[in-house]
């Protein structure tokens, strides 16, 4: 049995074994990541939010592809020479259902002027966005491939 191993091994084939591995191993990574072997890019995604023009928090109206989302509002209190001032900035964080073409990120209302906002992350797993007091109506986010 020893002299029958020694033999298999002393194979010129058996070297080239460890590197068909590596290579196969490669090959089965990048398929996954270009979308061949797992679950393809979504198109879009959507989030409907109704905010109240108030301290309450927002409620879902409808969405499209996504997995959570969180709305955080900071209550802010400035002292100027003039006096006092108070402000509140929303940070809304967007989990995408799975990943979307990173396209277009619109957000939008047709119910109200939308305040100064930024997206501050965006790609085909999450957004960050980060917007001014937010009046009452339906605010709209909307990520297309665009």
């Amino acid at each position: 049995m020893l002299k029958t191993m020694s033999s298999f091994l002393s194979n010129p084939l058996w070297g080239f074994a460890p590197l068909a591995c590596v290579l196969f191993g490669t090959a089965i990574l990048i398929a996954s990541q270009i979308g061949w072997l797992g679950s393809r890019l979504a198109d879009f995604a959507e989030l409907h939010l109704r905010y109240y023009g108030d301290g309450r928090p927002p409620t879902e109206v409808s969405q499209v592809g996504i997995w959570r989302w969180y709305s955080l509002r900071n209550s802010m209190i400035v002292m100027t020479p003039q006096g006092t001032a108070t402000g509140s900035l929303t940070n809304i964080f967007i989990s995408f259902d799975k990943p979307v073409r990173a396209g277009t990120l619109e957000v939008k209302s047709v119910d109200y002027i939308i305040p100064k906002y930024e997206v501050k992350e965006f790609n085909n797993r999450f957004a960050i966005i980060a917007i001014d007091e937010t009046p009452a109506g339906i605010l709209d986010i909307s990520v297309r491939n665009r």
